[in-house]
């Protein structure tokens, strides 16, 4: 797993409170098949409720995905969609990562190469 800083930083970062945060991470899918890892990439932890491009996330444990087609695919610990949205490309990132949490204009991105999408807490 590709881990974010430390857990206190990640928290702060999504604007979650001191005892709330937001964790993303990297799973490797090596073993997983092929149609899972086409749209599982990641894991996603929240204890707040997030907004990701206007759908609603309850708090809970994730895993997530951006996929060929343009979507960011949020799915629940038996791989089953709980929310799909359309994800954004930053051509213009000069150095992309594969996985990262930008605050910009009060909503925080969160990359994986140059597709991102938005979160805000609720």
């Amino acid at each position: 797993m590709y881990r974010i800083g430390d857990v206190g930083r990640v928290g702060n970062l999504c604007g979650a409170g001191a005892a709330e945060m937001v964790l993303a991470g990297m799973v490797d899918t090596s073993g997983y098949s092929s149609d899972l890892q086409q749209k599982y990439q990641g894991m996603f932890i929240t204890e707040v409720k997030l907004d990701i491009e206007g759908s609603s996330l309850s708090p809970g444990a994730y895993g997530f995905g951006f996929t060929k087609d343009g979507k960011f695919i949020v799915m629940d610990v038996g791989a089953n969609d709980v929310l799909s949205v359309a994800s954004k490309t930053d051509d213009k990132l000069r150095r992309p990562v594969p996985l990262k949490i930008v605050e910009e204009g009060g909503i925080y991105r969160l990359y994986a190469g140059k597709k991102w999408v938005g979160l805000k807490t609720q």
